[in-house]
């Protein structure tokens, strides 16, 4: 499976085991950028149809497994139907594929400084990015593209001296208005 024996990390993951869970270091999160080329370029491909492609069975109202995986950067990838709070958003709702990293040894702030930097090689140079923070303050990097797509990406730590996590999320939104370069032009009189 390893060629020749397997790789050091997960050889002192599996002696630390009984001690505590397993954290990427940066030997092992090396491929953590071709891991988000795969998701931006396989996210991005899949959104227009509302990720039908890669959509698995359901896992509750509005979620579902997903049928595809990026590289062991990724713990877990859903397909997430936000469109029944459509309501709550003044009509626009959307799908979403949702990937969560495994753990991480990195500040939140520091990881998503480079997840910004890895995102940024594999997005179209027509995707615009902004940032902000959600509701619980949380930061967030998005870039937003034509006719509703876009990728997101967060981090946060999963206990105060805990190793951090990392999603990122490919959006279809509907009910969004056309950008100018895709409307219709006006009617003449």
């Amino acid at each position: 499976m390893f060629g020749s024996a397997p790789p050091a990390f997960l050889v002192a993951c599996v002696a630390a085991l009984a001690v505590a869970p397993c954290v990427a270091n940066a030997d092992a999160t090396a491929d953590r950028s071709g891991d988000l080329a795969a998701f931006v370029h396989g996210g991005l491909a899949a959104a227009p149809n509302n990720f039908s492609s890669v959509r698995g069975s359901r896992i509750d109202t509005s979620k579902f497994s997903a049928l595809v995986n990026f590289g062991p950067t990724f713990s877990i990838c859903t397909v997430d139907d936000d469109t029944a709070v459509a309501m709550e958003n003044g009509g626009i709702s959307a799908w979403s594929l949702d990937c969560d990293s495994q753990p991480i040894d990195a500040p939140p702030a520091d990881l998503l400084a480079q997840l910004k930097s890895e995102i940024s090689a594999s997005i179209p140079a027509s995707f615009v990015p902004t940032t902000f923070q959600d509701a619980d303050g949380v930061p967030h990097v998005h870039w937003k593209g034509p006719s509703g797509l876009a990728i997101d990406a967060y981090a946060w730590r999963t206990a105060s001296d805990g190793p951090s996590l990392f999603r990122v999320a490919a959006i279809h939104l509907i009910g969004m208005p056309p950008p100018p370069s895709e409307a219709l032009p006006p009617k003449r009189s």
